[in-house]
């Protein structure tokens, strides 16, 4: 628990002492601070951390080094006091804490759930924790009783990540454990249910794809849920099952197996990828196309590239020509198009022109122009607007075009929570999507709101950060955040 020395904290700025444990004179001291020349209050905190989908934060009291950390809302009130040498984001109703170089559990009031004991902890997973006790990691269960003994040098966590003799969560009753350079699988006893055999194992759609080396080439095979070889180690590579089927290799060329591991399509691709909404990339003789799940082609290979997917369409290039290609085979290229991206919204950015002088406009699936080239540079839309920048200034068009908010802006973020920041004359504030201020721009420099809370910094010499509500009340300062 916090010492009587650690309940208080005095402002660095008008000397008022606040209680940590009922944050008594911290709006006196807020108002003490305040002034309209210098836009700071007093920090209450020396570092928060992100807020998490529960809207909970993490928060340091102190320095890096002998600070202690607690747990804050989003109106900056105490859900745990400070009071651990280190703290980790609540898991499943768990949050890992340090003290004194021991890590054990707490419950979002705070108790401790399984008193800190351990050298290094992680989050529970299938019932049970990785915990490093003295050299060595085990597992525990909920109750923090030790039920595989602590044997394995290092885990899965990235400090203590090792290229053998280490282990891993458990999901679905097992956990994979490395051995002397082999994957076995050990059950919740403890006991190995597959003895270390595989050089790699990767799980997708129930089936794993497994690696054996030898002594001249390994090979891949393909095992099920409980380790039985549906395939033998055969294949030169393979890759993850995706829609029922995963390409291999044999010898040069790629062919896919589906689930019960025979050949699907022939082996015939110079390259195959994973496929995706029911496509896959290939490619043959140096140019790439796509075919479906019956091995039948879909797109004649002969582009350079195929990109990603999106809303029904990739961008593909020929040569130094780039253009549109549908998941039907349709293919579209516009010789005034210089360059042209993904589609979002039903609708892409195109730009005729060179990067410097060109100019930006917006298509739709009929590869017509919706809004005519004329933006300096223009992004993607969002919830019906997108940003667009004139001589300099950003402002805001719907989807035919037309400005919502005139261009005026120096920079600006798309809106979130109905709200977008926005920069003008060195300050930033906040307006609604008819172009009002909501917050008049008074800081320098504001981040997106995000579930109500947005940060913004509001004197660089002094480094001073502040979390705002969206009617611009200050909720709580700090002096640094993540």
């Amino acid at each position: 628990m916090l010492s009587e020395n650690d309940k208080t904290l005095k402002c660095p700025c008008c000397g008022t002492e606040i209680n940590l444990m009922t944050l008594e004179s911290r709006n006196s001291c807020n108002d003490e601070c305040w002034s309209d020349s210098k836009r700071i209050a007093c920090p209450l905190f020396d570092l928060v951390e992100p807020f998490s989908e529960e809207g909970i934060a993490i928060v340091r009291i102190g320095n890096e080094k002998t600070g202690k950390y607690g747990y804050i809302d989003k109106e900056g009130k105490y859900i745990i006091l400070p009071r651990f040498d280190h703290a980790e984001e609540f898991y499943d109703g768990l949050a890992i804490v340090g003290v004194d170089g021991k890590y054990g559990y707490i419950d979002k009031t705070g108790n401790y759930v399984i008193s800190p004991q351990f050298d290094h902890a992680c989050e529970f997973s299938d019932g049970l924790a990785l915990v490093k006790i003295g050299n060595k990691w085990g597992y525990i269960n909920s109750e923090g009783e030790v039920v595989i003994s602590p044997q394995f040098e290092s885990s899965r966590a990235p400090k203590y990540f090792l290229k053998d003799n280490y282990c891993t969560d458990f999901g679905g009753g097992l956990a994979a454990v490395r051995i002397k350079g082999k994957f076995g699988y050990i059950d919740k006893t403890g006991k190995f249910v597959v003895e270390p055999q595989f050089d790699d194992v990767c799980f997708s759609e129930g089936l794993a794809i497994v690696y054996i080396k030898s002594e001249k080439k390994g090979k891949y095979g393909i095992v099920d849920k409980n380790f039985k070889y549906i395939v033998k180690p055969q294949f030169d590579e393979a890759n993850e099952f995706s829609n029922g089927l995963a390409a291999v290799r044999i010898g040069d060329k790629w062919g896919y197996v589906n689930r019960e591991g025979k050949i699907a399509i022939k082996p015939q691709f110079d390259v195959a990828s994973d496929f995706s909404e029911k496509l896959a990339k290939v490619k043959i003789e140096g140019k790439w196309g796509c075919i479906n799940t019956e091995g039948e082609i879909v797109v004649k290979p002969q582009f350079d590239h195929i990109g990603e997917f999106t809303e029904g369409y990739a961008i593909v290039r020929i040569g130094n020509i780039y253009g549109y290609l549908s998941q039907e085979g349709k293919y579209v290229v516009k010789s005034q198009w210089n360059d042209i991206f993904s589609f979002h919204e039903g609708l892409a950015i195109v730009r005729v022109g060179d990067v410097k002088t060109g100019k930006y406009g917006y298509i739709d699936k009929d590869f017509k122009y919706v809004i005519k080239p004329q933006f300096d540079k223009a992004e993607w839309f969002s919830d019906g607007m997108a940003k667009v920048q004139i001589r300099g200034k950003w402002g805001y068009i719907d989807k035919k075009g037309n400005y919502v908010i005139f261009p005026q802006f120096d920079r600006a973020y798309n809106f979130s929570d109905g709200l977008a920041a926005v920069e003008i004359f060195d300050k930033w504030g906040f307006i609604d999507k008819s172009g009002n201020y909501v917050i008049p721009p008074q800081f320098d420099y504001a981040d997106p709101f995000s579930d109500g809370i947005a940060v913004v910094h509001f004197d660089w010499d002094e480094d001073i950060y502040g979390y705002i509500d969206k009617n611009g009340q200050v909720k709580f300062i700090a002096k640094e955040v993540w």
